[in-house]
């Protein structure tokens, strides 16, 4: 017997949809191999589009290990991070870091969860 899908099943364009401006949003992954790749690109694109219509589009971006091209590089391209906690990988990540374009914690990945949940990391 099929079983009824409990969830939506929605395109990469429609998920980040519902991602709003000074959202916090936490991806997975552990090296490139297991990071997000369609949403985060899908939120560049979002990110580019709001900004050549003159409006604010950043996220707070939380992610415990690198992640690779496809989510911290093309966000940091689009001007798309606000703030990024979880070690990088990214040269152009780096940069905006580098240069306070964007704000950045480093921490163990082990820390992330008790950090969230107490609430600073989220805002």
């Amino acid at each position: 017997m099929i079983t009824p899908k409990a969830y939506p099943e929605l395109t990469a364009e429609e998920a980040a949809s519902l991602i709003s401006d000074n959202s916090t949003v936490g991806f997975s992954g552990f090296t490139s191999a297991g990071a997000a790749k369609s949403i985060p690109r899908a939120l560049a694109k979002q990110a580019e589009y709001l900004h050549a219509r003159g409006e604010s589009y950043k996220l707070n971006v939380l992610a415990g290990a690198s992640t690779g091209k496809s989510l911290d590089s093309a966000l940091a391209k689009a001007d798309a991070i606000h703030k990024r906690i979880g070690y990088q990988s990214s040269k152009i990540l780096r940069q905006k870091i580098n240069n306070e374009e964007i704000e950045f914690i480093d921490t163990h990945l082990s820390h992330l969860p008790k950090w969230y949940k107490a609430g600073p990391l989220a805002r």
